[in-house]
């Protein structure tokens, strides 16, 4: 087993974005997205939060003559990429109220309701300026949806996002200069997607504007808290699969978005296992990988736990939920727990956590 041996970082406790402040570890309660936006009414009164940010314009013609301009709510219109107005876009205007109405509604986020096929928005959830870092002059990301897996599952068809952020839609600029591709992963325990989401999505404009394309894939859950019921109930061994679907996916797409097929992974939390499950068995696919505060080693986690090392009930609460058993009655060497421990590799990693985080033992 090979990892991306000079190119991942282990980072905890950086608080990179919203999420990132709320959810300092795995132990850490996660936030309902609602007790921050209370209900869709209030969430569409947040526009003083929206920064105000430059995009790359589109064109359309006024008269006999092409001109830049913003995109906007009016549907009359034909936006063009080229300053001629001889390449069409699809554009699908997303007011604040449906963005809300989407993000708050559990059973819809993530799984593909609503899709225009192959149209390009502007999401007002690049816009919300509360991450750790300001948005001021920052570019705001265009934005595009995709199912990306159709599962059967015992509860019927579960249907899995991909969100692509871009600074243009324009693809043939994009594959001009090859803009990298970065693999991003929500965390929420494997089990919830609003809070999770919602805080990454506040840092995608920081890596558009560097020159990133930003693939971010909603999975499987593991519970019943998040997505609808035929995304229920996974393993950690489905979510996982699902994950390495994301990473097919874009390695077979990317070019189509002018970015490269071998992206660069990143997670937090939770999803920074994923991408550290994909960089540890396809590091080939990869051109590195960032982690924020990535569970790391099952093994070590419930070795602890049954030793009564570790006694943090929300902590062992997602442990149980992760391994399928009481963590007092695991196998340390059944399935998923030797899947999951990625720290008997020989390649040099760095990992730091705090003290504050009792999630893990901290130090270098």
């Amino acid at each position: 087993m090979q990892i991306l041996s000079d190119r991942i970082y282990f980072i905890a406790a950086i608080a990179l974005s919203c999420a990132a402040t709320f959810v300092p570890g795995i132990a850490q309660a996660q936030p309902d997205i609602k007790d921050v936006f209370q209900n869709a009414l209030a969430c569409a009164v947040v526009d003083p939060l929206l920064a105000d940010m430059p995009v790359e314009p589109l064109y359309t013609m006024e008269g006999n003559t092409c001109v830049s301009l913003e995109p906007d709510d009016d549907e009359s219109r034909r936006y063009f990429n080229d300053m001629a107005c001889t390449s069409p876009v699809n554009f699908a205007y997303t007011s604040l109220s449906s963005h809300c109405s989407l993000l708050l509604d559990s059973t819809l986020l993530g799984e593909g309701n609503g899709i225009v096929d192959n149209a390009w928005t502007l999401t007002p959830g690049t816009r919300l300026d509360l991450g750790a870092r300001s948005l001021e002059g920052v570019s705001q990301p265009y934005m595009q949806r995709h199912v990306y897996r159709t599962i059967e599952t015992p509860r019927g068809t579960c249907n899995l996002e991909m969100r692509v952020y871009s600074s243009t839609p324009d693809s043939t600029v994009q594959a001009n200069t090859r803009q990298s591709s970065l693999l991003a992963f929500h965390g929420g325990s494997w089990s919830a997607r609003g809070f999770g989401f919602f805080g990454l999505e506040l840092t995608v404009p920081h890596y558009t504007d560097k020159g990133f394309v930003v693939y971010a894939p909603f999975y499987r859950l593991l519970e019943t808290s998040d997505g609808s019921a035929a995304c229920n109930d996974a393993s950690i061994g489905d979510v996982v699969e699902d994950a390495q679907a994301a990473l097919q996916w874009v390695r077979d797409r990317a070019e189509s978005f002018g970015s490269s097929p071998k992206p660069v992974v990143f997670g937090q939390s939770a999803g920074a296992h994923l991408a550290l499950s994909l960089a540890v068995n396809t590091p080939s696919d990869l051109a590195g990988g960032i982690l924020f505060y990535p569970p790391t080693d099952f093994t070590d986690f419930t070795l602890r736990a049954q030793q009564g090392l570790y006694d943090n009930p929300q902590g062992l609460g997602i442990l149980d939920s992760v391994i399928g058993v009481s963590a007092s009655e695991a196998d340390l060497s059944a399935s998923p727990i030797p899947d999951n421990s990625f720290f008997d590799t020989h390649s040099r990693k760095w990992l730091v956590h705090t003290a504050v985080d009792d999630s893990a033992r901290y130090g270098r």
